[in-house]
């Protein structure tokens, strides 16, 4: 039998292990990359940790969602708790009451769908969250009903944005938990809005978009 010179085989055996080897080697670059560009765009430190060590079955995107999500789900539940024992206004002490059960049923539905993808959502406030409710827990009377209200018109506009984008994600699971919530998100800013009117929330005096925030701002 005829012998390959040993010379050349060295050179073959490394072209084959190279190729053997580089669609695996793309596949986890893509994920790193993919991971480092959540991670980057993730501002709380614990958040950048579990978006690190996720699992890369979503992609950037359905991460940054799922963080958004989760993590406003929180400050939702601690603000309208909040309220809902110190606030003398019986139409803002029910709109947080209904704030505080249906964000904490979005947190355990939003939670249930990234467990199943190997993903964590934050179990705590952050500092600046953290720092939104003690100033709630600071105030009594009109000034609180004021403060939380100003932050809902804020946050529930951020979240008719958050939600509206979550219903065109390419996961499934996602998109769905994300068209399912929107109505109600929506219908909790409008509520938000109406209460601000009455209480003339507006740097108009008008009570017109209040705080400046339309519905425009949020259209993509």
């Amino acid at each position: 039998m005829k012998k390959e010179p040993y010379f050349l085989l060295i050179p073959m055996a490394l072209l084959v292990m190279q190729s053997c080897s580089s669609p695996d080697r793309k596949d986890r670059d893509d994920s790193e990359t993919a991971k480092s560009a959540v991670v980057a765009s993730t501002a709380d430190t614990t958040d950048r940790a579990q978006a690190a060590t996720a699992d890369v079955s979503m992609n950037g995107d359905e991460k940054r969602f799922v963080l958004n999500a989760a993590s406003s789900s929180l400050l939702e539940e601690a603000a309208a708790a909040v309220v809902v024992q110190k606030s003398q206004n019986q139409e803002i002490k029910s709109l947080a009451e209904r704030l505080k059960k249906e964000y904490a049923k979005i947190n355990m539905d939003v939670s249930k769908i990234a467990s199943g993808k190997g993903m964590e959502g934050p179990k705590l406030l952050s500092e600046v969250q953290q720092k939104q409710v003690d100033d709630l827990k600071n105030l009594s009377g009109r000034a609180l009903d004021v403060q939380y209200l100003k932050m809902q018109i804020k946050t529930q506009a951020d979240a008719v944005a958050l939600y509206t984008d979550g219903a065109k994600l390419n996961n499934a699971d996602l998109r769905s938990f994300a068209a399912q919530a929107l109505p109600a998100v929506k219908e909790n800013w409008e509520a938000a809005k109406k209460i601000g009117s009455k209480l003339n929330l507006s740097n108009t005096n008008n009570g017109d978009d209040l705080l400046n925030i339309s519905q425009e701002a949020i259209k993509k």
